[in-house]
């Protein structure tokens, strides 16, 4: 076990000196011992020991989305994680290459992100998504059919080229279309599926796993073939997002192939303990509490108008080569704040106690606190192009809870094994199979899904366990 001046250390990302003298004796309520000198300036201990992780930090969010994303939770029970999660990715995979950060000299990051909400099925996944992506996809729409328009009054011999496709929106594609589309808009795309099992069964293909792995992480990307039909697919600064759903069991299995495992460690998973939100009865409480659709509508919009978005292209120098200069830089002061953080992520990831495939994650969110910062920054209206140490916190935050997701569902695999072996033990009756189950703290939904039978077959046996006085 470890003690507390250790783990407040470890909390902050700092190494202590055992060898001096205290310097200071505190009394609170999360510790009682002797504070000793460390090396570097704590971040922020209270906030860090008090945060909840486990809930998703609306105070990052925009005053208008937020408070709509609220209403829709109180007037529709609609997870709020989920919602806010979609928007987030959503608006990453919009502004694409158009932004740029430079973290510190000679390294910058764009806005790829890939999320999943994960939930079973009933969770809400699909409207909550929805509802925070209708908007965008409501102004993409009117581009695809701005394109079917043009492309019905083109003439194959008279002059001008073939209309190109710009909308950035896609659902299902192959890997050949997708470099299409990229190409096409160079500015990027965002892939938004309802399942995202079959973006993990693409990720175990060689084919389709380099080009998401590299995407995500905005380098080239090449496409190569030895039909003479197809030439050979180039693209710059890959611009790719996704967002999607899938319920946890699905998630487990294609966890179990090493394959997909780097392609999941860049996934952004929100993951909420499933509560049960009472929906208004009264149908005037209900639309009264359905407020600001028409403010997210105008607030999304706004994010079209954007000057890069609108009209982005990359530029290139005198020699040809492609020009990535930031947008954005850190202050002086958040960047500082940014490696303290890195410092300290990376200590908590070659730390004894990490599951090991919670390491990859750990890296990848060095690179998503990057990206959260400026999205945020941008989202919040804020018009100059240095980032400051305020969003480097909110970013952070949403850091933690989605590391927080992603622990939780490598716990909750373990646990889901843990129940398979009992159900698979065919020595064992039905009944003591929820025998053991019960014992060991698993839902009756836990053991219906493992058994393969309905949630009242397992309450009936439960019934009968307690009715022999096995079980309380």
């Amino acid at each position: 076990p470890m003690t507390n001046k250790e783990i407040n250390a470890r909390l902050n990302g700092l190494t202590i000196s055992n060898d001096i003298e205290p310097i200071i004796e505190v009394s609170n309520e999360l510790t009682q011992d002797v504070v000793y000198t460390i090396t570097e300036t704590p971040v922020e201990p209270s906030k860090e020991l008090s945060k909840d992780v486990s809930v998703f930090p609306t105070h990052v969010l925009p005053k208008i989305p937020k408070e709509y994303f609220e209403s829709i939770n109180k007037a529709q029970g609609l997870n709020i994680d989920f919602m806010a999660t979609t928007f987030l990715t959503e608006a990453s995979g919009l502004f694409g290459n158009s932004k740029r950060l430079e973290i510190e000299y000679g390294r910058s990051v764009q806005m790829n992100m890939y999320s999943g909400n994960v939930g079973k099925s009933g969770d809400g996944k699909t409207p909550a998504s929805s509802i925070a992506s209708k908007p965008f996809k409501d102004r993409d729409n009117a581009v695809v059919r701005e394109y079917r328009d043009a492309l019905a009054q083109y003439n194959p011999k008279g002059e001008g080229p073939m209309p190109t496709n710009k909308a950035y929106q896609v659902n299902d594609l192959t890997p050949e279309v997708r470099f299409i589309r990229m190409q096409n808009v160079e500015r990027g795309v965002h892939q938004s599926v309802d399942e995202l099992a079959t973006i993990f069964e693409q990720g175990k293909k060689e084919d389709s796993s380099s080009v998401l792995l590299t995407a995500w992480s905005n380098g080239d990307v090449r496409q190569e073939r030895a039909s003479e039909s197809i030439k050979d697919r180039f693209v710059f600064n890959a611009g790719y997002s996704i967002s999607g759903g899938i319920q946890p069991q699905v998630l487990y299995n294609n966890y179990d192939n090493g394959k997909a495992n780097g392609l999941m460690a860049r996934f952004l998973f929100a993951f909420p303990t499933p509560k049960v939100v009472p929906r208004i009865v009264s149908r005037k409480a209900r639309n009264e509490a359905l407020v600001g659709s028409e403010l997210y509508d105008g607030y999304i919009g706004g994010l079209f108008n954007d000057s890069d978005v609108k009209g982005f292209k990359w530029s290139y120098d005198s020699e040809g080569k492609i020009e990535k200069r930031p947008t954005h830089v850190y202050t002086e002061e958040a960047e500082e704040y940014f490696m303290t953080l890195t410092n300290r992520f990376k200590l908590e990831a070659n730390h004894a106690d990490t599951i090991t495939s919670m390491v990859a994650v750990y890296t990848k969110m060095e690179d998503y606190r990057a990206k959260f910062s400026l999205l945020l920054h941008i989202l919040h209206g804020e018009q100059g192009a240095e980032v400051g140490i305020k969003y480097v916190k909110m970013a952070q935050d949403l850091c933690d809870y989605y590391l927080h997701c992603h622990n939780k569902l490598f716990t909750d695999k373990s646990s889901k094994g843990n129940i398979d072996a009992i159900y698979k033990d065919r020595s064992l009756s039905r009944t003591e199979k929820v025998l053991l189950a019960h014992q060991q703290g698993y839902s009756a939904s836990d053991m219906a899904d493992a058994l393969g039978v309905s949630v009242g077959t397992v309450k009936g046996e439960r019934r009968t366990l307690r009715s022999q006085g096995k079980i309380k």
